[in-house]
Protein backbone atom coordinates (compact mmCIF):
# COMPACT_ATOMS: atom_id res chain seq x y z
CA UNK A 1 0.00 0.00 0.00
CA UNK A 2 1.32 3.40 -0.98
CA UNK A 3 1.96 5.99 1.74
CA UNK A 4 -0.66 8.34 0.29
CA UNK A 5 -3.33 5.64 0.71
CA UNK A 6 -2.28 4.82 4.28
CA UNK A 7 -2.36 8.52 5.15
CA UNK A 8 -5.83 8.84 3.62
CA UNK A 9 -7.19 6.00 5.74
CA UNK A 10 -5.45 7.00 8.97
CA UNK A 11 -6.62 10.62 8.77
CA UNK A 12 -10.13 9.62 7.69
CA UNK A 13 -10.65 7.11 10.51
CA UNK A 14 -9.65 9.79 13.01
CA UNK A 15 -12.06 12.30 11.43
CA UNK A 16 -14.99 9.84 11.31
CA UNK A 17 -14.42 9.04 14.97
CA UNK A 18 -14.43 12.76 15.90
CA UNK A 19 -17.64 13.32 13.92
CA UNK A 20 -19.23 10.37 15.70
CA UNK A 21 -18.49 11.93 19.07
CA UNK A 22 -19.96 15.27 17.97
CA UNK A 23 -23.27 13.70 16.93
CA UNK A 24 -24.55 13.79 20.52
CA UNK A 25 -24.54 17.60 20.27
CA UNK A 26 -25.84 17.82 16.70
CA UNK A 27 -29.04 19.56 17.76
CA UNK A 28 -27.17 22.13 19.85
CA UNK A 29 -24.16 22.63 17.56
CA UNK A 30 -25.83 22.18 14.19
CA UNK A 31 -23.79 24.78 12.31
CA UNK A 32 -20.35 23.57 13.45
CA UNK A 33 -21.17 19.88 12.91
CA UNK A 34 -22.43 20.33 9.36
CA UNK A 35 -19.62 22.75 8.51
CA UNK A 36 -17.18 20.02 9.52
CA UNK A 37 -18.88 17.46 7.27
CA UNK A 38 -19.16 20.00 4.42
CA UNK A 39 -15.44 20.76 4.61
CA UNK A 40 -14.36 17.13 4.85
CA UNK A 41 -16.54 14.94 2.63
CA UNK A 42 -16.01 16.51 -0.82
CA UNK A 43 -12.24 16.12 -0.38
CA UNK A 44 -12.64 12.57 0.91
CA UNK A 45 -14.89 11.56 -2.00
CA UNK A 46 -12.42 13.06 -4.46
CA UNK A 47 -9.53 11.19 -2.82
CA UNK A 48 -11.44 7.89 -2.94
CA UNK A 49 -12.10 8.49 -6.62
CA UNK A 50 -8.48 9.39 -7.32
CA UNK A 51 -7.19 6.28 -5.51
CA UNK A 52 -9.70 4.10 -7.40
CA UNK A 53 -11.97 2.99 -4.56
CA UNK A 54 -15.33 3.15 -6.41
CA UNK A 55 -17.54 1.58 -3.73
CA UNK A 56 -16.03 3.67 -0.95
CA UNK A 57 -16.53 6.71 -3.17
CA UNK A 58 -20.18 5.81 -3.82
CA UNK A 59 -21.03 5.16 -0.16
CA UNK A 60 -19.30 8.35 1.00
CA UNK A 61 -21.00 10.45 -1.67
CA UNK A 62 -24.42 9.02 -0.80
CA UNK A 63 -23.88 9.67 2.91
CA UNK A 64 -22.77 13.24 2.21
CA UNK A 65 -25.90 13.85 0.11
CA UNK A 66 -28.00 12.57 2.99
CA UNK A 67 -26.21 14.86 5.46
CA UNK A 68 -26.95 17.83 3.20
CA UNK A 69 -30.65 16.92 3.30
CA UNK A 70 -30.66 16.42 7.07
CA UNK A 71 -29.07 19.82 7.77
CA UNK A 72 -32.09 22.04 6.92
CA UNK A 73 -34.45 19.74 8.82
CA UNK A 74 -32.39 20.01 12.01
CA UNK A 75 -31.85 23.76 11.52
CA UNK A 76 -35.49 24.67 10.90
CA UNK A 77 -37.28 22.15 13.10
CA UNK A 78 -36.24 23.01 16.62
CA UNK A 79 -39.07 20.91 18.06
CA UNK A 80 -37.74 17.54 16.97
CA UNK A 81 -38.83 14.95 19.50
CA UNK A 82 -36.36 12.95 21.55
CA UNK A 83 -37.34 9.85 19.58
CA UNK A 84 -36.60 11.67 16.30
CA UNK A 85 -33.20 12.75 17.55
CA UNK A 86 -32.39 9.31 18.97
CA UNK A 87 -33.08 7.64 15.62
CA UNK A 88 -31.23 10.34 13.68
CA UNK A 89 -28.12 10.29 15.87
CA UNK A 90 -27.92 6.51 16.00
CA UNK A 91 -28.04 5.96 12.24
CA UNK A 92 -25.72 8.89 11.49
CA UNK A 93 -23.24 7.41 13.96
CA UNK A 94 -23.78 3.95 12.45
CA UNK A 95 -22.94 5.32 8.98
CA UNK A 96 -19.74 6.86 10.33
CA UNK A 97 -18.83 3.54 11.96
CA UNK A 98 -19.30 1.88 8.56
CA UNK A 99 -16.85 4.36 7.06
CA UNK A 100 -14.36 3.77 9.88
CA UNK A 101 -14.52 0.03 9.34
CA UNK A 102 -14.39 0.44 5.55
CA UNK A 103 -11.13 2.39 5.80
CA UNK A 104 -9.65 -0.11 8.26
CA UNK A 105 -10.43 -3.01 5.92
CA UNK A 106 -8.99 -1.25 2.86
CA UNK A 107 -5.90 -0.33 4.88
CA UNK A 108 -5.37 -4.06 5.49
CA UNK A 109 -5.24 -4.55 1.74
CA UNK A 110 -8.71 -5.94 1.10
CA UNK A 111 -10.23 -5.28 -2.31
CA UNK A 112 -12.81 -2.49 -2.56
CA UNK A 113 -15.92 -4.47 -3.49
CA UNK A 114 -19.62 -4.03 -2.92
CA UNK A 115 -19.84 -6.69 -0.18
CA UNK A 116 -16.70 -5.71 1.70
CA UNK A 117 -18.84 -4.36 4.55
CA UNK A 118 -22.01 -6.37 5.08
CA UNK A 119 -25.25 -4.37 5.30
CA UNK A 120 -23.34 -1.13 4.84
CA UNK A 121 -26.27 0.56 3.10
CA UNK A 122 -28.81 -0.21 5.83
CA UNK A 123 -28.18 2.94 7.92
CA UNK A 124 -28.40 5.06 4.76
CA UNK A 125 -31.83 3.59 3.97
CA UNK A 126 -33.06 4.45 7.46
CA UNK A 127 -31.79 8.02 7.13
CA UNK A 128 -33.40 8.41 3.71
CA UNK A 129 -36.75 7.29 5.14
CA UNK A 130 -36.31 9.66 8.09
CA UNK A 131 -35.75 12.57 5.68
CA UNK A 132 -38.83 11.63 3.61
CA UNK A 133 -40.96 11.49 6.73
CA UNK A 134 -39.78 14.89 7.98
CA UNK A 135 -40.22 16.53 4.54
CA UNK A 136 -43.71 15.15 3.98
CA UNK A 137 -46.36 17.81 3.45
CA UNK A 138 -48.58 17.84 6.56
CA UNK A 139 -51.61 18.10 4.28
CA UNK A 140 -50.76 14.65 2.91
CA UNK A 141 -51.20 13.06 6.30
CA UNK A 142 -54.60 12.02 7.51
CA UNK A 143 -55.45 13.23 10.96
CA UNK A 144 -54.56 10.26 13.13
CA UNK A 145 -57.31 8.86 15.26
CA UNK A 146 -56.87 9.46 18.95
CA UNK A 147 -55.08 6.51 20.48
CA UNK A 148 -57.27 4.55 22.90
CA UNK A 149 -56.37 5.19 26.48
CA UNK A 150 -53.57 2.92 27.65
CA UNK A 151 -52.20 2.16 24.16
CA UNK A 152 -48.81 3.77 24.50
CA UNK A 153 -46.28 3.24 21.70
CA UNK A 154 -42.60 2.47 22.19
CA UNK A 155 -39.60 2.23 19.86
CA UNK A 156 -37.49 -0.92 19.60
CA UNK A 157 -34.26 -1.86 17.79
CA UNK A 158 -34.29 -5.33 16.24
CA UNK A 159 -31.46 -7.75 15.54
CA UNK A 160 -30.94 -11.43 14.66
CA UNK A 161 -29.06 -14.01 16.68
CA UNK A 162 -28.84 -17.57 15.34
CA UNK A 163 -32.33 -18.33 14.01
CA UNK A 164 -34.23 -15.92 16.27
CA UNK A 165 -35.13 -12.25 15.99
CA UNK A 166 -34.77 -10.07 19.10
CA UNK A 167 -35.70 -6.54 20.11
CA UNK A 168 -34.43 -4.14 22.74
CA UNK A 169 -35.86 -0.79 23.79
CA UNK A 170 -34.33 1.92 21.61
CA UNK A 171 -33.64 4.15 24.60
CA UNK A 172 -31.32 1.43 25.95
CA UNK A 173 -29.23 1.32 22.77
CA UNK A 174 -25.88 3.11 22.76
CA UNK A 175 -24.15 1.83 19.62
CA UNK A 176 -23.39 -1.20 17.45
CA UNK A 177 -19.76 -2.32 17.29
CA UNK A 178 -18.68 -4.48 14.37
CA UNK A 179 -16.16 -7.36 14.45
CA UNK A 180 -15.05 -6.91 18.04
CA UNK A 181 -13.12 -9.71 19.72
CA UNK A 182 -14.88 -11.18 22.75
CA UNK A 183 -12.43 -12.13 25.49
CA UNK A 184 -13.46 -15.48 27.00
CA UNK A 185 -13.75 -15.68 30.77
CA UNK A 186 -11.41 -18.09 32.61
CA UNK A 187 -14.33 -19.78 34.38
CA UNK A 188 -17.85 -20.63 33.23
CA UNK A 189 -20.42 -17.93 33.96
CA UNK A 190 -24.21 -18.16 33.79
CA UNK A 191 -24.78 -14.52 32.94
CA UNK A 192 -21.79 -13.43 30.89
CA UNK A 193 -20.21 -14.74 27.71
CA UNK A 194 -17.04 -12.67 28.06
CA UNK A 195 -15.70 -9.13 27.90
CA UNK A 196 -14.74 -6.57 25.28
CA UNK A 197 -12.52 -3.53 25.53
CA UNK A 198 -14.11 -0.48 23.91
CA UNK A 199 -12.20 2.81 23.92
CA UNK A 200 -10.51 1.83 27.17
CA UNK A 201 -13.69 0.68 28.92
CA UNK A 202 -14.25 -2.99 29.81
CA UNK A 203 -17.81 -4.06 28.91
CA UNK A 204 -19.36 -7.41 29.91
CA UNK A 205 -21.16 -9.38 27.17
CA UNK A 206 -24.38 -11.04 28.32
CA UNK A 207 -24.92 -14.69 27.46
CA UNK A 208 -27.72 -15.22 24.98
CA UNK A 209 -30.18 -17.75 26.44
CA UNK A 210 -29.81 -19.82 23.28
CA UNK A 211 -26.00 -19.79 23.26
CA UNK A 212 -23.61 -21.96 25.18
CA UNK A 213 -21.90 -20.40 28.16
CA UNK A 214 -18.80 -18.34 27.52
CA UNK A 215 -18.78 -17.56 23.80
CA UNK A 216 -15.17 -18.26 22.89
CA UNK A 217 -13.87 -15.41 20.75
CA UNK A 218 -16.75 -15.76 18.31
CA UNK A 219 -16.21 -13.50 15.34
CA UNK A 220 -17.11 -13.35 11.68
CA UNK A 221 -18.02 -10.75 9.09
CA UNK A 222 -21.64 -10.77 10.22
CA UNK A 223 -21.11 -10.55 13.97
CA UNK A 224 -21.80 -7.31 15.83
CA UNK A 225 -21.93 -6.32 19.48
CA UNK A 226 -25.03 -4.43 20.62
CA UNK A 227 -23.92 -1.99 23.33
CA UNK A 228 -26.61 -0.94 25.83
CA UNK A 229 -26.87 1.37 28.82
CA UNK A 230 -28.76 -0.41 31.60
CA UNK A 231 -29.21 1.74 34.68
CA UNK A 232 -25.90 3.57 33.99
CA UNK A 233 -24.07 0.27 33.34
CA UNK A 234 -22.71 -0.61 29.89
CA UNK A 235 -23.39 -4.18 28.74
CA UNK A 236 -23.35 -5.94 25.37
CA UNK A 237 -25.14 -8.66 23.39
CA UNK A 238 -23.82 -10.58 20.38
CA UNK A 239 -25.84 -10.20 17.15
CA UNK A 240 -25.41 -11.90 13.79
CA UNK A 241 -27.20 -9.07 11.95
CA UNK A 242 -28.92 -5.80 12.84
CA UNK A 243 -32.25 -4.95 11.25
CA UNK A 244 -34.49 -1.94 11.93
CA UNK A 245 -36.25 0.39 14.33
CA UNK A 246 -39.92 -0.46 14.88
CA UNK A 247 -42.76 1.20 16.78
CA UNK A 248 -45.18 -0.96 18.75
CA UNK A 249 -48.07 -0.48 21.11
CA UNK A 250 -47.73 -2.25 24.43
CA UNK A 251 -50.90 -4.18 23.59
CA UNK A 252 -49.15 -5.74 20.57
CA UNK A 253 -46.69 -7.59 22.81
CA UNK A 254 -47.65 -10.78 24.59
CA UNK A 255 -45.68 -12.62 27.27
CA UNK A 256 -44.25 -15.78 25.76
CA UNK A 257 -42.09 -17.66 28.22
CA UNK A 258 -39.57 -17.49 31.00
CA UNK A 259 -36.38 -19.38 30.21
CA UNK A 260 -34.64 -20.76 33.27
CA UNK A 261 -31.17 -22.06 33.89
CA UNK A 262 -30.35 -24.08 37.00
CA UNK A 263 -33.72 -23.13 38.47
CA UNK A 264 -32.96 -19.43 38.09
CA UNK A 265 -35.22 -17.26 35.95
CA UNK A 266 -32.55 -15.44 33.98
CA UNK A 267 -34.49 -14.50 30.85
CA UNK A 268 -38.03 -13.32 30.23
CA UNK A 269 -39.33 -13.23 26.66
CA UNK A 270 -42.27 -11.66 24.96
CA UNK A 271 -43.54 -11.75 21.40
CA UNK A 272 -45.67 -9.80 18.96
CA UNK A 273 -49.07 -11.19 18.06
CA UNK A 274 -48.08 -11.90 14.46
CA UNK A 275 -44.34 -12.56 14.69
CA UNK A 276 -41.88 -14.41 16.87
CA UNK A 277 -39.98 -11.30 17.93
CA UNK A 278 -38.42 -11.83 21.34
CA UNK A 279 -37.95 -9.03 23.88
CA UNK A 280 -35.21 -9.69 26.39
CA UNK A 281 -35.76 -8.14 29.79
CA UNK A 282 -32.16 -7.00 30.23
CA UNK A 283 -32.59 -5.58 33.75
CA UNK A 284 -34.07 -8.84 35.02
CA UNK A 285 -31.43 -11.00 33.36
CA UNK A 286 -28.63 -8.99 34.96
CA UNK A 287 -30.28 -8.87 38.38
CA UNK A 288 -31.08 -12.60 38.43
Amino acid sequence: MRNVQKKLFDESVKMFHEMGRDIDDVHKKTESFFKQTHDFFPKFVESAKKENYPYLEKFSENFFDILKNIKPIVETNKNLSEDDLTILKFFMADSLRVLERYCEELKKGFEDRDQLISNKNEPLKFLENWIKEKNRDPSENEEPAAAPKGKRKSLYFTFVRKTRKFAIALDQLVEVVNSKKVIALPIEQKKFAGLISLRGEIIPIINSPYDDYNVNNEKNDQTSIIIMNIEENMVGLIADATEEVIELENAEILELETLSRDNEKNYTFFKMKEEELHFLDIEKSIAA
